[in-house]
């Protein structure tokens, strides 16, 4: 793959890079918290129980949330470093990314709105600690395609009819 010359892409790389790491530390965090209560309860964090918003167990969200932190560390490396950038991906899958992303971050807000204006909801809805936490991966994924089309270069201008 051909490479794009970095220095036109340095103002998109550093402010994309410090959000993917930040919400990377925010999700270690989360999750660290989880296995805290789970294994060595703390008095000043919340219950194991505030951090689990589904019936998966334990030990499979755990592994799922590993991969996951494993793959926020590598997307958010991959954008730190501005060697890495390659050709862009095509415009049709930046797309599809993008509406991904935005589907997700949707069905994140709706579930909070849900939960606080839902008398009756299931508990799903109003266990807080997950529901913030998918808006910080929905963030991710957000921030992350934003560096994808930004990565891609100035787009060309419409031609005046």
């Amino acid at each position: 793959m051909a490479r794009i010359d970095s220095r036109e892409n340095d103002a998109y790389v550093l402010p994309h890079a410090h959000l993917l790491w930040l919400a990377t530390g925010l999700f270690f965090l989360r999750v660290a918290g989880q296995a805290i209560q789970e294994w060595l309860p703390q008095a000043w964090l919340l219950p194991a129980t505030a951090f689990q918003g589904s019936s998966v167990p334990y030990e499979v969200l755990l592994a799922l949330q590993v991969v996951l932190l494993l793959l926020m560390v590598r997307g958010a490396r991959f954008v730190a470093i501005p060697d890495n950038l390659r050709a862009p991906i095509s415009l049709a899958k930046q797309k599809f990314f993008m509406t991904l992303s935005l589907v997700y971050m949707s069905g994140s807000l709706a579930r909070i709105l849900i939960g606080l204006t839902v008398r009756d909801a299931h508990t799903w809805f109003s266990t807080w600690i997950p529901a913030g936490f998918h808006l910080v991966l929905a963030s991710y994924a957000l921030v992350f395609c934003h560096w994808l089309r930004s990565a891609a270069g100035p787009k060309p201008a419409k031609a005046k009819s």
